[in-house]
């Protein structure tokens, strides 16, 4: 008789050739069945102990075939009729040599024999070929698995990882799904087959969700003949019209199990007729343990070089914040760091500005468009930022756009459906008892920030909060030296006035009156004399005395230390109107020829207590000095405004820059950078005039010109 030889070892298959039954015979006795028969009769893997016919085999994964003694076939279980190619009634009768030399050439197989003398000789032929692919399958696996254990770019891993299954199990549509350990949603990141990846790239399954959802819930490989009517699970309606689309019907979903954790589930996707055996379901499940353990080693080093990549970010971040102060550095700093370690598609770092409690974006890392970058602003309450804020904690959202806390105005709303996020991690900054910003970081819809990562989005929030309060406090230390050094500058320049004044208060007053005794001797002596020309030296002489009685006049102006009668309520908008209609003559004709553009920026100011006469003669010499200042044309800009419990009136020039010496000086009586003919009382008759109304007279001069700034206090006229 002919039979297939082999054994019971996979992998090890020989070619057909004769071979005598396997018996063994004992001393004094009949020949009695080997250990491996023996073993069989004592109900070995799937045979019974007595087999009378190949029907008693039905159940038996393994072809049976049972022969009578001339070797002829006698009955067939259905294994054995699927692999000779023929139903019971055409191989009944048959020599089993004949069919074996018909399907020897097709198939693969290891071949026992059992020769019982109890009933007839049964043939029990393996299908090998199976075997040959388990061993080749298993080659690729421990490849794979050498290969990945090598890899640490995720997305290399995975993607090698969905190709294989591919290749090996003979799928149309194999998906990788990885487990959220926030919310135990399984994330689509990664597939291969025929369609477009990107329809599946992000998609999530919730929990139990679908083949790859019920896998996971059982802990073990899950076949289904048809996903879209098994009962057993739901399927959403994304993947049911993904499954439509590219024609799949039966799936096989397994998870990813590495150590005491489920990191994933992976599916593959056939067609109605592919059918998953328990040994396809064995290798798909050594596989995916495989595929598990180099997806963990890779989450660990990735969370190892995230680990580092952190302290190594806030090392930086804390170098930057202890050795500068500007803000805006600083800022962008972190909003660099975040967008990198957390992978995301936006970073913004906020300062909250005090007056009106808005989030002002200081830095914007990540390419989410004009609308929402550096010119960003959170009105308050709103965004997510808004929440974090308001409740000082760290706030959570999958869908900013979806969620019911969040308010957004239309022009952020519109803003955000454009661009590349929706989840949101938003985090205050607190500087002690006070809020003084916030950080946002956005990314893909869905994405869910685990407690880690809140955890070190806080610890760059800290130190964004100790950034942006050294700053607050050097601005307000910088501003106070400012103040003190002006308040210091304006006391120095104010006691050299008062000398000033006093100095000429005396002069003045001892010039005035020598002046009045000479008019008086002048006009004297012009009723006693008759001759022309002496009367002509003698007005020469009085003209002469009157103008520096004029001089001493103007000169008294300056030294007067309070008004000499009662004030009425003045309209500061009114006397600059009259002023500029004063020296019109001035800047229309003497400096028209220049250019030279007059603007009245008038405010919404209440009125003031003053002399009407003196203020009109404040704004005309400040005017003059103006256009003086622009022989070659230029712009005066007058504006009002009120602030705090002063009403202001400016007069700014755009002509060149006065040195430092000539801004402190300017208001010392004959002081003049003019031609000779200039007395340079102007301005220090128009600082009298406002220093007897309690008010200030200050000069900032620059490259953009110079400015001259009223100041007068608010009151009721007396």
């Amino acid at each position: 008789m002919f039979l297939l030889s082999g054994n019971d070892h996979a992998g090890e298959v020989g070619r057909v050739k004769p071979r005598k039954p396997t018996t063994r015979s004992t001393p004094g006795g009949p020949p009695r069945p080997s250990a491996s028969r023996r073993r069989r009769r004592a109900g070995g893997p799937g045979e019974p102990s007595s087999p009378t016919s190949a029907e008693a085999y039905g159940e038996i994964a393994d072809a049976v075939i049972t022969l009578d003694t001339e070797g002829k076939v006698l009955s067939v279980n259905p294994t054995a009729e699927r692999l000779l190619g023929h139903g019971a009634a055409g191989v009944l009768g048959k020599p089993l040599s004949a069919l074996v030399r018909e399907f020897a050439g097709s198939y693969d197989v290891v071949c026992e024999l059992v020769n019982d003398p109890r009933g007839p000789l049964v043939v029990i032929l393996r299908d090998a070929t199976e075997r040959k692919r388990a061993d080749a399958a298993m080659s690729e696996i421990a490849e794979i698995g050498h290969d990945l254990g090598g890899r640490h770019d995720p997305e290399q891993i995975t993607g090698r990882i969905v190709s294989a299954v591919l290749r090996l199990f003979g799928g149309r549509r194999s998906i990788l799904y990885q487990r959220d350990r926030a919310t135990d949603d399984l994330a689509c990141v990664a597939t291969a087959g025929a369609g477009w990846r990107e329809q599946w790239i992000g998609q999530r399954l919730p929990s139990g969700v679908g083949v790859a959802g019920l896998s996971v819930r059982q802990g073990r490989a899950v076949w289904s003949p048809d996903v879209l009517a098994d009962v057993r699970f739901t399927v959403p309606g994304w993947e049911r019209e993904r499954f439509r689309e590219e024609g799949h019907q039966s799936a096989v979903g397994v998870p990813l199990v590495a150590g005491p954790e489920i990191v994933g589930a992976l599916v593959v996707a056939t067609a109605a007729d592919r059918v998953f055996t328990k040994d396809d379901l064995r290798l798909l499940s050594l596989f995916a343990a495989h595929a598990a353990v180099a997806i963990r080693n890779a989450d660990l080093f990735r969370e190892s070089e995230r680990r580092r990549g952190v302290a190594e970010r806030l090392a930086e971040v804390s170098r930057v914040v202890s050795q500068s102060l500007d803000p805006a550095e600083v800022a962008r700093r972190i909003a660099d760091s975040v967008f990198t370690l957390f992978d995301a598609k936006v970073s913004t770092l906020f300062r909250l500005e005090p007056s009106s409690t808005d989030l002002v974006a200081l830095a914007v890392s990540g390419d989410v468009g004009e609308e929402l970058g550096p010119t960003l602003v959170f009105r308050h309450g709103t965004g997510v930022t808004g929440i974090a804020v308001r409740e000082r904690r760290a706030v959570v959202t999958p869908d900013l756009l979806l969620d019911p806390r969040v308010t957004l105005t239309p022009e952020i709303r519109a803003a955000i459906q454009r661009a590349p996020y929706r989840a949101v991690l938003a985090v205050p900054l607190l500087a002690k008892d006070s809020v003084v910003g916030a950080l946002g970081i956005g990314d893909r819809p869905g994405r869910a920030f685990d407690d880690g990562e809140v955890q070190l989005a806080q610890a760059f929030a800290a130190q964004a909060a100790v950034a942006l309060e050294n700053s607050r406090l050097h601005e307000e230390l910088h501003r106070a030296l400012q103040t003190v050094e002006a308040s210091q500058q304006r006391l120095v320049e104010t006691e050299r006035l008062r000398a000033s004044r006093d100095l000429a208060t005396g002069v003045a007053h001892h010039l005035n009156n020598i002046l009045m005794v000479a008019l008086g001797r002048l006009q004297l002596l012009d009723r006693k004399v008759d001759a022309p020309e002496i009367r002509r030296d003698l007005y020469a002489v009085e003209r002469a005395a009157r103008n520096g009685a004029d001089v001493i006049r103007r000169l008294m102006e300056f030294t007067e230390a309070r008004l000499a009668g009662p004030t009425v309520p003045v309209d500061l908008n009114q006397l600059a109107h009259n002023a500029l209609e004063m020296i019109r003559s001035h800047w229309l004709d003497e400096a028209g020829a220049g250019g030279i553009q007059v603007l009245l920026e008038p405010g919404d100011i209440p009125a003031v207590a003053g002399e009407p006469t003196g203020l009109q003669e404040v704004l005309r010499n400040l005017l003059l000095n103006a256009v003086e200042a622009l022989p070659s044309g230029g712009r005066i800009a007058v504006r009002t405004w009120a602030s705090d419990d002063s009403v202001l009136c400016s007069v700014a020039d755009s002509g060149p820059a006065m040195s430092e010496e000539a801004r402190r000086r300017a208001l010392e009586p004959f002081f003049t950078t003019k031609e000779p003919l200039h007395l340079g009382l102007g301005l220090s008759v128009a600082y009298g005039i406002v220093h007897r109304h309690g008010g200030r007279l200050d000069l900032e001069s620059g490259d953009g010109g110079t400015i001259a700034t009223v100041r007068l206090p608010m009151g009721p006229a007396r």
